[in-house]
């Protein structure tokens, strides 16, 4: 594209990530998804969003006013395949409900979380990343499913639950995320 060119940047590079900050656009959000092979992301802008509906300043612990926006800009994204990036926690000094805020993001399905603060990025980067135990088991699932393929099986247990499909293939996520240094 010209901003490319004139930035020196190659052609096909840059990505967009699309900021969705009001009813409208989360009424839009199937469509922003999968307007652009470029597209990287939807991130919720839960500010703006609040503001246009008049909602008050203040969130409550869960943010539950925001639930139903935050759940549909997940869902666009899975649907278009791309990223869901949560917006950011506005208080600067509740890092417990900076916490709370961030792990229910990852419950969501949300696969990132912005900031403009610098001193919760490492808190951000800990909870969105898998864990050990995580990585530890997606690496038994797919070894342990390639196994079964190999013998002629389409599904096997580990640790006692049943690994078709669906699981392998979130398992094969979460390791090449891991790789990348994204969060699964």
């Amino acid at each position: 594209s010209e901003s490319e060119a004139k930035a020196g940047i190659a052609e096909g590079k840059l990505r967009i990530v699309a900021a969705i900050e009001s009813a409208a656009a989360l009424l839009a959000a199937p469509a922003i998804a999968a307007a652009h092979p470029r597209m990287l992301a939807l991130m919720f802008g839960a500010e703006d969003y609040a503001l246009d509906l008049g909602l008050g300043a203040q969130r409550e612990g869960e943010a539950r006013d925001l639930l139903y926006a935050r759940s549909a800009i997940v869902v666009a994204a899975a649907a278009a395949r791309i990223l869901s990036i949560d917006g950011v926690f506005p208080n600067l000094d509740d890092l417990e409900g900076l916490e709370r805020d961030i792990l229910q993001s990852r419950r969501l399905g949300f696969d990132a979380k912005s900031t403009f603060n610098p001193r919760q990025v490492e808190l951000i980067n800990r909870i969105f990343s898998p864990t050990p135990d995580e990585l530890d088991y997606a690496r038994k699932v797919v070894d342990a499913f390639d196994e079964a393929r190999a013998r002629g099986d389409g599904s096997v247990a580990v640790g006692g639950q049943l690994v078709d499909l669906p699981i392998v293939l979130r398992a094969q996520r979460i390791l090449e995320l891991d790789r990348q240094g994204v969060r699964a």
